[in-house]
């Protein structure tokens, strides 16, 4: 037989859970009754009814919240596993690739905004290759990136030069937000691997020598990544963006398997990965962006800073990477 007593006491611990996970998780700003209601458009009686454990929040009103605030259902309930989380992947699959791609760029739009009204908010980059929020302002590094990724899935089939790539322009435009953000947001920090610009002018020869790259792109493409390099040379020499926005970068001594970053502001915590091109996975779990955070931060100790010091190390990086980009 089924102990209803026991099922009733379940209900009423979960609703516990909820409700205690709920004010955690709400930014200290906020004023859990009034995001209540704005939530799931109710009243202040029906509101407050919940919050008495009169009325359990039903499963559809759960899964609103979770949605509003960016969380898993296993976290609102304070029931998740120690020894699992949940990450979304943002794998952009070959049906409407640019519509997907444009709801993965504004899912981190969503993101970046709301880390830059945090005057304590931050954002850090471990890169193994160069983001493409470095350069989505050049025409024909953007237009390569896009390329790349669709010839490799077999989505494009490129013969007349990135000259003749049709990009839709709200993509253009999106990613360009994308990077407005970045350098608005109050502090950034980068940990570059040596061969940050290596890997990227790699893949520019190998498109070359198969004949995807004309001698036009070539050129344009070299023209863009020296003043690429002009550009993050000034930044590492006067450690702001041109809005004054610090920023701090350092070079590591050790290699990276990959790139990624983490951001924080009052509102949330989020660990990034990038995987598969122009695709990514990320988690606001706990415990990963905790393990993430401080993995980072150890990164540190095998890095030279080059922002306003490391002169030396800073030209000699510069100089090697110009090489490299001269020698393609």
């Amino acid at each position: 037989m089924v102990n209803y007593l026991n099922v009733s006491h379940m209900k009423e611990d979960l609703n516990k859970k909820f409700i205690s996970a709920l004010q955690d998780q709400l930014p200290e700003k906020a004023n859990l009754p009034k995001f209540i209601m704005e939530t799931l458009e109710i009243g202040k009686e029906a509101t407050y009814r919940r919050l008495r454990g009169e009325v359990p929040f039903t499963f559809q009103e759960i899964s609103l919240i979770a949605t509003r605030l960016r969380l898993s259902l296993d976290q609102l309930i304070g029931n998740y596993s120690k020894t699992a989380a949940l990450f979304n992947i943002n794998v952009i699959h070959t049906d409407n690739a640019m519509e997907e791609y444009e709801n993965t760029l504004m899912r981190y739009i969503n993101y970046l905004s709301m880390v830059k009204e945090d005057p304590e908010g931050y954002v850090i980059h471990i890169l193994n290759t160069v983001p493409y929020t470095m350069y989505s302002t050049f025409k024909y590094l953007s237009r390569f990136r896009i390329c790349r990724w669709l010839h490799q899935t077999e989505q494009l089939n490129i013969r007349k030069g990135l000259g003749s790539m049709e990009i839709p322009l709200f993509i253009i435009e999106l990613q360009k937000k994308l990077t407005r953000l970045l350098h608005e947001v109050p502090r950034s920090y980068f940990i570059w691997d040596h061969n940050i610009f290596l890997s990227l002018i790699r893949d520019i020869s190998y498109f070359h020598k198969m004949n995807i790259l004309t001698e036009k792109d070539m050129e344009e493409l070299k023209a863009e990544l020296l003043c690429l390099l002009d550009h993050a040379e000034r930044i590492a020499e006067q450690g702001t963006y041109e809005n004054n926005k610090k920023v701090w970068i350092y070079l590591s001594n050790i290699n990276f398997e990959a790139s990624y970053s983490y951001m924080e502001s009052k509102e949330f915590k989020l660990s990034f990965i990038r995987v598969y091109a122009v695709n990514s996975m990320d988690s606001l779990h706990p415990a990963i962006c905790k393990f993430h955070k401080e993995w980072i931060q150890s990164l540190r100790r095998y890095s030279t800073m080059i922002t306003e010091s490391g002169e030396m190390q800073r030209f000699n990086f510069f100089r090697i990477q110009r090489e490299y980009v001269n020698n393609l």
